[in-house]
Order: structure tokens, then C-alpha cells, then sequence
């Protein structure tokens, strides 16, 4: 009982294992579809409660629900689907993707297993991917329980791209125009140089040619300017160019 209540107490302090289930190495040709958007990749591993991706670019979408597909031996499609909770730029032309499943079905689970087992004639030869060097305690810590380490700074769901340009709270009384810092799908950031709180609230916002509701999300003070952090609540007008933008400059800067 001593060696019971010992064990839950390691356990209970942040010893916790990563994955409830094991990760299988795997990789395979498939395709991730969400929000209208497809985009062709490889699987790097996987298993019944998730999967890591490699796409030739980020998912600038709404990621709550995404479809993979992979193809069977013997044709036929394998569809899951879940959302993506991570998004890493590892290379040039590579971003790790990093999908959460739901809870499949029994067959779709059992052509998982099909597709995953050992001699399977589909499993792809390629070279292995290249994390970069463990940082901080638990970088380290990570990279000594067998997982790739990966750093802190670019975890999201969706990368913020350093894009500057006009953004303009467009109220009924007056309009007021700021610099932008960075840009992602779901949120950006502005700098004001003449700023008032009141002007934030009930107004649409305007970047380049696309027209968004964003709420606030956060102030600093940076001297006599402010920065203003957003999250888009609805694209009202533009959604198709918002998603041009992020993809434009995305292929500019890699």
C-alpha cells in the first residue's frame, strides 16, 4: 500500500506520461482538408488518437474540423477526422501539423491498424525529419523520454507571419489607422500612435482589401504607442483574400 500511495504521489507532480497512446512511425502519402482548403502531404507518425503531419504549408483556416485521408491497399479511403492543435515551421517548405483525432469509428480504426502493420507494401522510404536541438528543462526532459524536442516559440495552431501594413477601425464618427506587427488566420496585432479604448469596441477593422470583426484581446504600452492584440471573430467581407494575404506572404518569406 506504502509503494501504492508513493507511486501516485510521483506520479501526481507533473510526471505524467506525454501520450496515453504510443505513436507509431509511419509515413504515408494523404491529404488534409479543412475549411475548403487541400493540402497534400506525408504522415511522420500516428496512431487511434492522433497523427503528426507534414505539409508544404501552414492550414491558414478554421482548424476545429479537419479531415485526413489516407488510401487503403486496397483503394479505398481512410477518412478521420479531428483538429489541429499545432502548427511548426521545421524546414523550407515543411510545416509540421500536429492533428488531434476524434473518436473513430471500429472499421476506421481497423484499417489503421491494416495500414500501420509492418509489411504493409504503402509505407513510404524517406529520409527521417530533422527536429531542432532540445531547449530549456523540459526540451531536455522530452528529448530524454524519446520525444523530439520542439521550441516553444513557434507551438501554435496557426503561424503569425510579421506582415506591416495599414489596418483601420472603421467607426461611424471618424476612422482611425494603425501599423500592423504581425498577421495570423484567427488574430493580429496592431500599433496605435494616437490611441483611445472607446474606439475598439462595435467597430469593424479593415487590413488591405478584407473587412473583420476582431475583439481585443490585449494592450501594451510601448512609450507614447499602444499594441493592440486582436482575435478575429468573422470575417465580414474578404474571407478569400484574407487567406490569399496569409499564403502570399508566407511563400514570400520561406
Amino acid at each position: 500500500m506504502t509503494g501504492r500511495m508513493r507511486q501516485y504521489r510521483h506520479t501526481s507532480i507533473g510526471t505524467q506520461p506525454f501520450r496515453r497512446l504510443t505513436r507509431v512511425t509511419r509515413e504515408f502519402l494523404c491529404e488534409v482538408v479543412v475549411d475548403g482548403l487541400s493540402l497534400e502531404g506525408r504522415t511522420i507518425d500516428l496512431n487511434e488518437g492522433g497523427l503528426g503531419v507534414i505539409l508544404p504549408a501552414p492550414l491558414f483556416a478554421r482548424l476545429d474540423s479537419t479531415t485526413v485521408i489516407l488510401t487503403k491497399p486496397d483503394g479505398s479511403l481512410v477518412k478521420m477526422t479531428g483538429r489541429v492543435i499545432r502548427q511548426q515551421h521545421i524546414g523550407v517548405g515543411e510545416v509540421l501539423v500536429a492533428i488531434q483525432l476524434a473518436d473513430l469509428p471500429v472499421e476506421t480504426t481497423h484499417a489503421l491498424v491494416e495500414k500501420c502493420a509492418p509489411a504493409s507494401p504503402f509505407q513510404m522510404e524517406t529520409a527521417p525529419i530533422h527536429y531542432p536541438g532540445p531547449k530549456g528543462l523540459l526540451g531536455w526532459i522530452r528529448t530524454l523520454a524519446g520525444y523530439p524536442p520542439l521550441p516553444f516559440q513557434d507551438r501554435r495552431r496557426i503561424p503569425r507571419l510579421p506582415i506591416h501594413t495599414t489596418c483601420t477601425i472603421l467607426n461611424e464618427d471618424s476612422n482611425r489607422r494603425g501599423l500592423t506587427q504581425d498577421l495570423s488566420y484567427t488574430g493580429f496585432s496592431v500599433l496605435f500612435s494616437d490611441f483611445s479604448p472607446d474606439r475598439l469596441w462595435g467597430g469593424l477593422l479593415q487590413i488591405k482589401f478584407v473587412k473583420l470583426k476582431a475583439m481585443p484581446i490585449g494592450i501594451a504600452h510601448w512609450g507614447l504607442d499602444t499594441l493592440v492584440r486582436f482575435r478575429v471573430e468573422h470575417i465580414q467581407e474578404g474571407e478569400e483574400r484574407w487567406r490569399d494575404l496569409h499564403y502570399s506572404y508566407w511563400q514570400h518569406l520561406s
